[in-house]
Parts: structure tokens; C-alpha cells; sequence
């Protein structure tokens, strides 16, 4: 059934409450096209086809429940405590932050590493270089050519 964005709306807030999301109603198109939806509690925004968005349990991409479950906050918070002086040497960004068993992007002394949060707590957690992670994809995509 073809919904209105104001049909669309009426439905997410009876089933999901009032003020848990934000819809950008400039983005939506049409009822089974992707939008941007705004978790208001996270600050998560993230693109979800609104029919999808209704059959979900949670309104969020099952790739993403994992920030939910873990916000940024209490990974920092938790980076603080486990890691000591060393957090010093870090630079987290909010923006690279996928939940706690994703790799995300980090500054560590200057240079970029990919880590996922929960290596990190881990006594001899590794970093990866991101030249390593680029040259091991330009490996992949000549061998994949072949």
C-alpha cells in the first residue's frame, strides 16, 4: 500500500512513540525509497526505506543497534578507565564510531589505524594501519580482475 509522508509519520509514532525519532520529511520520496531518519536519544542518523523502518522491531538497521547498545559516550568514558595515560595518544571521532565490535578509524600519535572498540580494551590490542588495510583492498580488486 503506497503511504503519504503524513500517513508514513502517523504510523512510526504510534508504533515507535512520539519523540524517539526525527524524520526529515525533505528526504522522503517515496514510501519504499530510502530517507534520512534521526534516532533522537543517540543522535544516530542513518538512511532507511520507511516500510522497512515500520516492519523493523527497533526503527534501526540491524548494522547500526549496536551504537545504540554502546553509544560513543560510554565507550569514551570506558576508553578513559581501561587504557589510562595511553587514551591520551588517541583521537576518537563520534563520526568513525560503528558500536563496540566494528572496526573503526583512529588517530594514534598522529597517525590513522583502524581498531575495533573492543580490541581496544584488550590487553595487547593490535592497530592496523590504514596503508595496510588500502594496499591489502588494491590485492583484492587485481586479484578479483584476474
Amino acid at each position: 500500500m503506497i503511504k503519504t509522508y503524513s500517513e508514513f509519520i502517523n504510523e512510526a509514532k504510534e508504533k515507535f512513540g512520539e519523540n524517539t525519532f526525527t524524520y526529515l520529511k525533505d528526504t522522503f520520496t517515496f514510501y519504499t525509497k530510502p530517507m534520512t531518519i534521526i534516532h533522537n536519544d543517540s543522535g544516530l542518523k542513518f538512511e532507511m526505506k520507511p516500510d522497512i523502518h515500520l516492519k523493523s522491531d527497533s526503527g534501526i538497521p540491524k548494522e547500526l543497534k549496536c551504537v545504540i547498545d554502546y553509544p560513543f559516550e560510554k565507550f569514551i568514558a570506558d576508553a578513559k578507565c581501561i587504557l589510562g595515560k595511553e587514551f591520551t595518544k588517541f583521537t576518537f571521532s563520534k563520526e568513525h564510531y560503528y558500536g563496540k565490535n566494528r572496526a573503526m578509524l583512529v588517530l594514534y600519535e598522529n597517525d590513522e589505524y583502524y581498531i575495533s572498540p573492543s580490541n581496544l580494551f584488550k590487553d595487547n590490542y593490535h592497530l592496523i594501519p590504514v596503508n595496510e588495510v588500502e594496499e591489502m583492498k588494491n590485492v583484492i580488486s587485481k586479484y578479483k580482475e584476474e
